[in-house]
C-alpha cells in the first residue's frame, strides 16, 4: 500500500488498518509506504475501537517519512514474524502522540527506526 502526497483531514477511524495474520515467516508483505503526507484529526472518533490513526500489524516493510501529522491519534505498527524493517522518520507531529511500537512475537525491544522527527509527545 503505497500513500503520497495526499491529505486527509477528519476521518473518524484509523486512515488504514493493515492486517498480516499468521506465522510463516516465508511470507513476503505487505508493504507500506506514505510519504509527503497529511493527517489532521485522524483517529480519534469515539467509534474507533483500536484508537489509532493507523494500524500496521505484521508488515515486513513500512516507510512513514516527510509527513505532516497534526491532532491525530497515535500510530501503532506490531512486528511478528520475519525481519520485519520500519522507519519512521522526518515527519512532522504536533499535537499528536508518539507512536506506538511493539515487538508482538520476539519479546525484545522494538527494532524500528524512529529518528528526526518533530514535535513528538
Amino acid at each position: 500500500m503505497t500513500v503520497l502526497n495526499s491529505t486527509f483531514k477528519d476521518i473518524q477511524g484509523p486512515l488504514t488498518a493493515l492486517y498480516r495474520g499468521g506465522r510463516d515467516a516465508s511470507t513476503f508483505g505487505p508493504h507500506f509506504e506514505m510519504r509527503g503526507s497529511t493527517m489532521e484529526n485522524v483517529g480519534n472518533g469515539s467509534r474507533n475501537t483500536l484508537g489509532v490513526s493507523l494500524w500496521l500489524h505484521g508488515v515486513q516493510d513500512t516507510d512513514i517519512v516527510d509527513n505532516d501529522i497534526r491532532e491525530s491519534a497515535p500510530f501503532r505498527i506490531d512486528h511478528t514474524v520475519g525481519d520485519p524493517q520500519t522507519d519512521i522518520s522526518d515527519n512532522r507531529f504536533a499535537d499528536s502522540p508518539a507512536p506506538i511500537l511493539a515487538e508482538i512475537t520476539s519479546g525484545l525491544p522494538p527494532t524500528m527506526r524512529l529518528t528526526n522527527n518533530e514535535g513528538l509527545q
